[in-house]
């Protein structure tokens, strides 16, 4: 059994990365040819469900700043740390070194493109290197890299490179010159019974994610509040995520107020399960700007909603409009509302997408499948 590291950049469970890289865990162990070991940042909620699972971890702060908010400026503090700061990366390299030797690691790989330490470590002591890219950074997560120059470098340098679509691929391609392989995520689930709904007298619409503009909850908003008003009142709209953007939060909570939609529109807060929540819900809506793959898509899939998208990003390639569910330009609210409306008023077609959506996220997005590509990769090194 070879012994791999996985560092996970957050230790949180509000990342779509640290629900990929559970189900990852729990095939790569069933499997029983690689031993996972996790690295961490820090303590987090997903330590309880590694503990669950048996998998060993540690916990290795990073001191090299990866990424920042596009419009973030440092202050003269921030600037005068920044200046001993390489010294604390070089220590931090040299722990991450020790820790890769002592524990016998025959792979590195790193679950996000916006942490990787231990790739500088694994690359010293000339360790294969697997990068999963799972997002675009400036147009997902609204930041930049600090030092992209060293970062690309570091890509470059990895033996083999995933991105978790075509389209994330597609952008990072100009950037890392190594080919880079599409392995789309997978979902874990625990059966394959075909949700049976039947639409009652209230329509109801959930949109999953972190509560911020990238995310474009208000989109969402707008477009039930241009319903035919008998119309609205037969709808109820359900937002899960964390709160992120108070900011921006506050100006959707402000359209609610304005429109009178506080009996429509309800803020259900964060959970770490999302997918038992989904089962109650007709249709989900993902209306973010780019999706990097669009994990609630096909959660939302899996759990019978009929699942309506903007026409960007990874939810495009995850979408077959008319098929699989439905596509709108996105920042077009009015077009999102009139197929909300096509939905509502046709329970038939509703019906039959959301059994064809069933079948075929089943038939490929299931974390079994994600993580037989990923073992095989692993295979291609030795």
């Amino acid at each position: 059994m070879k012994n791999i590291a996985i560092q996970n950049g957050c230790s949180d469970l509000y990342s779509g990365a640290s629900h990929s890289l559970l189900g990852l865990l729990k095939y790569i162990i069933k499997d029983g040819r690689y031993n996972p070991i996790v690295v961490l940042p820090k303590k987090g909620d997903i330590e309880y469900e590694l503990k669950k699972m048996n998998v060993n971890y540690y916990i290795i702060k990073q001191h090299e700043i990866w990424i920042l908010p596009q419009k973030y400026r440092m202050t003269m503090f921030e600037k005068i740390k920044d200046l001993i700061r390489p010294i604390f990366c070089k220590i931090d390299v040299i722990k991450m070194s020790i820790f890769l030797q002592k524990n016998n690691i025959k792979v590195v790989h790193i679950n996000m493109l916006t942490c990787g330490m231990l790739a500088r470590a694994a690359i010293k002591c000339k360790i294969p290197v697997v990068w999963h890219i799972r997002e675009f950074v400036e147009e997902d997560l609204q930041c930049r890299f600090v030092n992209p120059k060293s970062k690309f470098e570091l890509f470059n340098n990895a033996t083999k490179l995933i991105a978790v679509s075509k389209t994330i691929k597609e952008k990072w391609k100009e950037f890392i010159k190594k080919e880079i392989v599409v392995i789309y995520n997978g979902i874990d689930i625990k059966g394959e019974i075909e949700p049976t709904k039947h639409m009652g007298d209230v329509f109801k619409i959930c949109i999953v994610g972190r509560i911020c503009d990238g995310k474009n909850q208000m989109e969402l908003v707008k477009a039930v509040s241009l319903l035919p008003k008998e119309m609205i009142n037969k709808c109820r709209v359900f937002i899960w995520g964390n709160i992120e953007d108070e900011p921006y939060w506050e100006k959707i909570q402000s359209y609610i107020k304005v429109n009178r939609m506080e009996h429509i529109v309800s803020y259900e807060g964060f959970s770490g399960n999302i997918r038992e929540n989904l089962m109650k819900y007709d249709c989900m809506c993902v209306c973010a700007r780019q999706e990097a793959f669009g994990r609630t898509t096909i959660e939302g899939m899996m759990a019978g909603c009929v699942v309506i998208g903007a026409n960007s990003g990874g939810t495009s390639e995850l979408i077959e409009n008319n098929v699989t569910g439905f596509l709108y330009p996105p920042g077009n609210a009015q077009e999102l509302s009139r197929i909300l409306l096509k939905c509502m008023r046709d329970h038939l077609l509703a019906s039959t997408i959301q059994k064809r959506a069933w079948k075929y996220a089943f038939e490929n997005y299931t974390a079994k499948r994600n993580a037989t590509k990923v073992l095989e990769l692993y295979d291609s090194i030795f």
